[in-house]
């Protein structure tokens, strides 16, 4: 696998990659594909079709090489065929029987859910042939959900089944989240309360609202932002960042004169581990490097290991309650 080259396809590689069609047709699709449709493969047609994907904007065609063979493609951008109201789909996915499960397929796919991510989608689709087993498993891997099975068809023998990938998404504050921003807050207190018993703050109705409104206002008035992950319009968790001036925090750090501070960093419960904390924390990290913060401070509240574990291994130094990096 080191050897192996992953690039953007170039005119010159179409004739190969219509080739390499053929040949997966062949080690993979006879049976399952009807045998005339193999037979009568076009191998000019698929050529031109993989020049017109080079010649698309709204569309990425990626080869792997090994040797100065191409052993492998991927196609994804705007879908080749309408599908309900997806905007990107991943297409093309093809790879030399000989290199299959040795984890190219899985770094050409995260490939393509990078660039569609990139685009502001916050979902797309594969098709995959219904028996063709053995792709669908590694779709299903790779987190995809079935969203589709078509009945089979004498006609044309080339059923599908279509998996969805959500892509969440990291988005500054919208006002339209604040009821699911302030559950978040009440989340937080409450695992406060079940790690560490000096804590004993009920969280009512009130307090609720009032914690919210104490975040905000902080916000206003100190440049502050707030990040959101969402994910088909619901907030996974949250963090909410200010800029402290000098003077406000001399007792933490003496060697800048802007400081990005963290209130909350917060991640549903049942969804931890999964990367989202780490997403929101480069992302409020970036925001105050863009306006020249030079620090950025986070109070740890209790005994919470797993929050100082996650600090540190973000490159954060742990100082009593409070962690520390420089920008």
């Amino acid at each position: 696998m080191n050897n192996i080259e992953i690039r953007k396809a170039i005119f010159t590689d179409c004739h190969e990659l219509s080739l390499l069609k053929r040949e997966v047709w062949e080690t993979t699709y006879r049976g399952i594909y009807p045998d005339e449709k193999i037979n009568n493969y076009d191998y000019i047609k698929n050529e031109e079709k993989f020049k017109g994907f080079i010649d698309n904007p709204s569309k990425q065609l990626y080869v792997a090489v090994n040797n100065n063979k191409i052993i492998g493609f991927i196609e994804f951008g705007e879908p080749n065929r309408p599908f309900k109201d997806y905007k990107q789909e991943i297409g093309l996915f093809y790879i030399q029987k000989d290199f299959q499960r040795q984890g190219l397929g899985r770094k050409l796919f995260n490939l393509a859910f990078e660039y569609i991510k990139s685009t502001g989608a916050d979902k797309f689709f594969i098709s995959c042939h219904k028996y063709n087993l053995n792709a669908q498993k590694f779709y299903e891997k790779m987190g995809g959900k079935i969203v589709q099975v078509d009945d089979d068809s004498a006609s044309d023998g080339l059923p599908q089944v279509k998996f969805e990938y959500k892509i969440m998404q990291i988005i500054e504050y919208d006002s339209k989240y604040d009821e699911q921003i302030k559950d978040l807050l009440v989340e937080l207190q409450n695992y406060l309360i079940d790690i560490d018993d000096w804590h004993t703050q009920v969280m009512i109705p009130e307090y609720r609202e009032k914690n919210f409104e104490i975040d905000m206002n902080k916000v206003k008035k100190q440049n502050g932002k707030i990040y959101l992950s969402v994910e088909n319009d619901i907030v996974l968790g949250l963090i909410i960042g200010i800029v402290e001036e000098k003077d406000e925090i001399d007792k933490l750090t003496n060697d800048c004169a802007k400081t990005g501070s963290v209130l909350e960093l917060i991640v549903e419960n049942k969804i931890r581990n999964n990367g989202i904390g780490k997403s929101l924390l480069e992302k409020i990290e970036e925001y105050f490097k863009s306006i020249d913060c030079k620090r950025i401070n986070i109070e740890v509240f209790g005994p919470n290991k797993k929050g100082l574990n996650f600090y540190e291994k973000n490159d954060y130094i742990v100082r009593d309650m409070i962690v520390s990096k420089k920008l």
